[in-house]
């Protein structure tokens, strides 16, 4: 503290020399508070990205004394303890430098998302409607991006939809898989309907082939009755099933069964989160097993994202959607698909076998994942609207900002 601002300003330059920054000034009741720190200290400061506040030393440089001349200190000037007090002024400009930085990041966030909102009105609310539909913002800004200009919301949607249509018919095969014939596992978490539809393609496959080509495999000795399950539905469908207890079990039924067309495996049905995944998806993989995902239509969509992390491996030779007549949203499923470029082989409606398994019609999907259901308690105000827009743009910058 001084009496004056000058007389402080005269007070630090003389002690630390004209390598300073002036923090804050302050009147107080004895005079005049400054705080103040080395540039050096304000340099050396690194924010971390998240905008937490390092520790940071405040370091001084003092200019050499020279005792022939020496200043008269003034009358009430208090400078004890101030290198003390230096690290905690230091930490303080820092949390303020973060908070300014954090500012100019909103700022130009909030520029950004004015830019979209105003200069490409159509884009965002098809953007909006992709996402209340259950699509990502990854794919949504990929599709929102693709619109060819000059397109009203009637065309610019439908545009979109034919894109999604047009995307996941490029992935299916030209050959169906109990045409092709093969050895194929049906992977998925419990309850995602894996014994049922192994007992549908079976079936279907039944229809070209006759018996004596098609055979089952289970290795769930882990689910209660799932052997009984699928026993049963091979006795309604004719075909033989072989229960493999371990490793080795599994590679003698797949030499035995190696004349048949086709050979469908059986899997435990296990949480994404359960460590035994990696030993089983492993060897699937080291005997070239090609893999069925089976989803299940009615899951969040971030929760079958996690299952296809989990359950991939080598990757997938297709999937399976199943439940959708449980479910009314189902852009979820299609959204992985377009991400992982997942084929789409047959997608199930019911219990009954084989009537319910169909092949896999895009556009009839892609319709159907479109097909807006209005609830009160999920519909979005405009405010709410910008803010979600708003978030989206706020993290395309800090993006930029990371990258620069």
């Amino acid at each position: 503290m001084a009496a004056t601002s000058a007389e402080a300003l005269k007070l630090i330059t003389d002690e630390f020399g004209d390598d300073v920054v002036i923090v804050s000034t302050k009147q107080v009741d004895n005079g005049v508070e400054v705080i103040f720190a080395s540039a050096q200290a304000v340099a050396s400061l690194d924010l971390s990205p998240d905008g937490s506040v390092p520790k940071a030393k405040l370091t001084t440089r003092k200019r050499p004394s020279d005792p022939a001349h020496k200043e008269p200190r003034p009358q009430g000037v208090e400078l004890d303890n101030r290198e003390a007090a230096q690290p905690d002024m230091t930490e303080a400009l820092a949390r303020e430098v973060a908070q300014l930085k954090n500012l100019v990041q909103q700022q130009f966030s909030q520029i950004s998302w004015q830019n979209w909102a105003t200069g490409d009105p159509l884009r965002g609310k098809i953007w909006q409607d992709l996402q209340d539909l259950g699509f990502s913002p990854l794919v949504a800004r990929t599709l929102v991006d693709g619109i060819p200009e000059g397109l009203d919301h009637v065309k610019a949607s439908a545009w979109v939809i034919e894109a999604i249509a047009s995307k996941l018919t490029a992935l299916q095969p030209d050959i169906e898989m109990i045409q092709k014939g093969g050895v194929y596992a049906v992977v998925g978490p419990t309850g995602s309907g894996k014994t049922t539809t192994i007992a549908k393609i079976a079936a279907r496959c039944l229809a070209l082939k006759d018996r004596a080509s098609v055979a089952l495999i289970t290795t769930d000795t882990y689910r209660i009755c799932a052997i009984d399950q699928l026993r049963t539905y091979a006795k309604v469908i004719g075909v033989p099933v072989h229960v493999a207890l371990n490793a080795g079990e599994l590679e003698s039924h797949l030499k035995t069964l190696s004349k048949k067309h086709l050979v469908l495996i059986d899997t435990m049905g296990l949480s994404p989160r359960d460590v035994q995944i990696t030993e089983q998806i492993g060897l699937l993989d080291r005997h070239d097993i090609q893999k069925l995902l089976v989803m299940n239509v009615s899951s969040q969509p971030r929760a079958l994202s996690e299952v296809a992390d989990r359950f991939r491996g080598n990757g997938f030779y297709g999937a399976v959607l199943t439940k959708l007549d449980e479910c009314s949203y189902i852009a979820g499923s299609i959204d992985l698909a377009l991400r992982e470029n997942l084929n789409l082989m047959y997608m199930s409606t019911g219990q009954r076998v084989p009537e319910d398994l169909y092949l896999a019609d895009a556009h009839f999907l892609v319709q159907r994942a479109m097909r807006r259901q209005y609830e009160q308690a999920y519909a979005r105000t405009e405010e709410e609207v910008q803010w979600l827009r708003y978030g989206v743009a706020n993290q395309v910058v800090n993006d930029d900002i990371r990258r620069t």
